[in-house]
């Protein structure tokens, strides 16, 4: 009969969370956690616990089972993976895997983000049926804009062919632009008119008189709009 001597070794990782894990080996210690699963990242490791075993058959091995096992050989059960404990109040169901909750222990956990493609009726601001529901809403029952939908405020039309009536709700009557038309308000609406260009250009025509110091007239029509004149000594505004 051959004696086999079983150790069960601990050692603690060498990076953060720094847990502790355990292994075990036959006759020899692994002082340099080799069979531990975690090669070369393991500090302090010892010897945490030694049997001896009166072995006939080594293939067949006997004894209490250790780290990630539990129960007796040759019929030992699992009970973690890399030295975390499976959570065995939870049996798990058809279709679910096991994954690491926030207290540190592997559970049965539904699978999320598979499961094929959906089918059966769409909901909430969806309509129709999956896999081709179609968007009847959004943002929990609002109607969607589409090309056809109608504006309102200073717009007028539908979205895709918009004009500008207003501005600031103020109205807009403009007629065939010319140039140097701009926009300004007659008291009542905006409207389109070429007048401070035309008086622009009427002061570019005079402004060179100042230079020989005769007198010069900014006309500007319109009625109650005073004229500037300037004489070459007074500047004053006549209104016609």
């Amino acid at each position: 009969m051959t004696t086999l001597y079983l150790y069960r070794m601990t050692g603690q990782l060498n990076f953060p969370p720094y847990q502790s894990v355990y292994w075990t080996v036959y006759n020899t210690p692994d002082f340099s956690g080799a069979q531990s699963g975690y090669p070369g990242q393991l500090q302090n490791i010892v010897i945490d616990y030694t049997q001896t075993i009166p072995n006939t058959d080594f293939n067949s091995p006997s004894g209490p089972a250790f780290g990630d096992l539990s129960g007796n050989y040759p019929n030992p059960i699992v009970v973690g993976f890399n030295g975390i404990p499976i959570d065995t109040t939870v049996a798990p169901t058809t279709g679910q895997v096991y994954a690491l909750n926030s207290d540190g222990y592997w559970t049965a956990t539904d699978v999320g983000g598979g499961g094929g493609t959906p089918t059966g009726p769409a909901g909430g601001d969806l309509s129709g049926t999956y896999p081709n529901p179609t968007v009847s809403t959004v943002l929990s029952g609002q109607t969607p804009l589409t090309t056809t939908s109608g504006s309102g405020g200073d717009l007028a039309g539908t979205f895709g062919s918009l004009t500008l009536e207003a501005i600031n709700s103020y109205p807009i009557t403009v007629s065939f632009p010319n140039f140097g038309d701009v926009l300004w308000w007659n008291g009542s609406e905006w409207v389109n008119d070429n007048t401070i260009y035309s008086t622009l250009t009427a002061l570019q025509a005079q402004v060179a008189n100042l230079s020989n110091g005769l007198g010069f007239a900014l006309p500007v029509s319109g009625p109650n709009v005073p004229n500037v004149y300037f004489d070459g000594t007074t500047l004053s505004t006549v209104t016609t």
